[in-house]
């Protein structure tokens, strides 16, 4: 999960509970046996929120505008599912192609995903 830049701030979403929304997910991959990572930036800041949800079975979907209970609810059932197919409509809305963002600077999901918050901000 993108945190720490734009994103996952009050700075530029006043209102949401970004902590709240990053613990209830984190406790949903916990309960499949998965991991979750905090990230500082994924680099698509115009999709802020923005959650990778990397899955054994079909890769990496990427999950934008992660701001409000439906999507939170919607991914939380989903993971807690173990992320089957089909993509449940609630969070397809939300899923976008990384590589079609424009942010050209993105990096390879594999790479973030081993990225450690920094312990100074």
């Amino acid at each position: 999960m993108c945190d720490d830049c734009c994103c996952g701030t009050t700075r530029k979403h006043p209102g949401v509970d970004h902590a709240g929304i990053r613990d209830r997910l984190a406790a949903a991959v916990a309960s499949t046996g998965g991991r979750s990572r905090d990230v500082d930036c994924l680099g698509v800041c115009e999709r802020s929120n923005v959650v990778v949800v990397r899955t054994r079975h079909a890769g990496s979907f990427w999950i934008g505008e992660v701001l409000d209970e439906p999507i939170v609810v919607a991914l939380d059932g989903w993971i807690r599912q173990g992320t089957p197919l089909p993509v449940p409509a609630e969070v397809a809305a939300h899923v976008f192609d990384r590589d079609a963002s424009t942010k050209a600077e993105t990096e390879p999901v594999a790479e973030l995903v081993s990225l450690q918050r920094r312990s100074q901000r």
